[in-house]
């Protein structure tokens, strides 16, 4: 496995995070130093820069940064935080399998067991096969530091085939480790396929929540670079083309890590004819035209879509059932298929529990792309979900607003009578008063 540098002239560091965007604290033309804090946001991570240089424009989507020559990779400009998620959230830490998912929040719980994933099984990404070359201790570094933290008695690396003499050899440094090798098929590193397969636990919503969690190699190579070295989140390796990985700064422009997977000629040709980008594996990545954006943390791989990987034209399905029997999470994907519009059906068929693994979309006759309608449904799903709760937060204000202004209505009225009532016997008082004076005075 070749695994080289990247020395980036220019970066294009992203603001745009999970679910949130970073807030700029930089400005236009300010110069910055390697690992200063570029945006944060409260909800989000810090976004560091890479390298030292000079701001060349501050957008809400984008900070451009313009790299000096002889910049380098340093640790952040910060006071590492006591709590250990703050600390987490202080290094920029996001799931580095794909998702990007912020793991101060992924982290959280009472978890009891660790599952180290080392499922890499889907193509071209080789991102673990990269960093298991170059930095093998690394990654049981950082399971440690999680284990140790967040006092998780059990941890298990779950490892293909490829992979288990790997840490086979390095288990005697972690003699109470388990070393899981489940049986290769489709869609088993999902974090509920494998869970399933390790201890037949079925997930109902995070697994953090069901006292599991669930990292990947280049997260916890992260966290170990982070709590050992004070290096934030600012690079990952990135697979390109079948045989290369690049160790990157976050913001590199892709055409920068892209030339050396095609010849000059195609490298041409591919931008004359808008040649489309396939950013992720064949069956969970996206495709996109946007050449010259930065890498972003989500970016595990980069390749060319060609002929031979482009989707055939889509067919109507012809019920033929083939996709049911490969689904690794038993559900019926011509079922979802037919009421991918209809939330309540897609519930009740089990939407949730779709790993968007593909397996489906590898056996239909009719080349449907399953996978992707059932990610935009899911999307959809989150959404309204998202609206719903809104909703049902605001009506709750709601009753706890009229309550309120109920019960000071009576408070209110309470008052009056008591003051009505005081004055009644301040008359009768004074009337008292009145005639015992009037007794005197006859």
């Amino acid at each position: 496995m070749l695994v080289t540098t990247r020395q980036p002239t220019q970066l294009h560091i992203a603001l745009q995070q999970y679910a949130t965007r970073a807030l700029p604290q930089v400005q236009a033309h300010q110069h910055i130093a390697s690992g200063q804090c570029l945006a944060d946001h409260p909800n989000g991570v810090p976004v560091y820069a890479p390298r030292a240089g000079r701001v060349r424009s501050v957008s809400a989507q984008c900070i451009t940064i313009d790299v000096d020559t002889d910049s380098h990779e340093a640790p952040a400009l910060v006071e590492p935080h006591d709590h250990f998620l703050e600390r987490v959230r202080q290094g920029a830490m996001v799931g580095l399998g794909g998702a990007a998912f912020p793991a101060h929040h992924k982290w959280r719980g009472t978890p009891h067991t660790l599952v180290i994933n080392a499922m890499e099984c889907e193509a071209p990404i080789h991102c673990d096969r990269a960093l298991l070359s170059i930095r093998p201790d690394s990654p049981l570094r950082g399971g440690e530091i999680l284990a140790e933290a967040l006092g998780i008695a059990r941890c298990v690396i779950a490892a293909k085939a490829d992979f288990a003499p790997i840490f086979q050899s390095m288990l005697p440094r972690v003699p109470s480790w388990e070393l899981f090798t489940p049986a290769p098929h489709r869609g088993i590193g999902a974090e509920r396929t494998l869970l399933r397969a390790l201890d037949g636990a079925t997930l109902h919503g995070p697994a953090s929540e069901q006292g599991y969690i669930v990292a990947n190699l280049g997260t916890l190579d992260a966290l170990a670079r982070w709590w050992d070295h004070g290096f934030a989140l600012t690079h990952r390796l990135v697979s390109v083309g079948n045989e290369q990985a690049y160790w990157a700064a976050l913001g590199t422009p892709l055409p920068d890590l892209l030339p050396d997977t095609q010849d000059a000629q195609n490298t041409e040709n591919a931008a004359a004819h808008s040649r489309t980008l396939r950013v992720g594996g064949l069956l969970s990545g996206t495709l996109s035209t946007e050449h010259h954006r930065g890498l972003q943390a989500q970016d595990n791989s980069l390749s060319w879509d060609d002929a031979s990987t482009a989707p055939l034209p889509a067919e109507p399905c012809i019920r033929c059932a083939r996709c049911a029997p490969v689904c690794p999470e038993g559900l019926l994907p011509q079922q979802l298929h037919w009421y991918q519009h209809q939330s309540e059906a897609l519930v009740a068929l089990g939407i949730d529990a779709c790993t968007t693994c593909g397996a489906c979309d590898s056996v239909c006759p009719s080349h449907i792309p399953l996978a992707a309608q059932f990610m935009r449904a899911k999307k959809t799903l989150r959404t309204q979900r998202s609206i719903d709760a809104m909703a049902e937060r605001a009506q709750a204000r709601f009753a706890v607003r009229n309550a309120r202004q109920t019960r000071r209505a009576e408070q209110a009225v309470e008052r009056r009578a008591q003051h009505r009532q005081g004055d009644k016997r301040q008359d009768a008082i004074a009337a008292a008063l009145a005639k015992r004076r009037q007794r005197k005075a006859s």
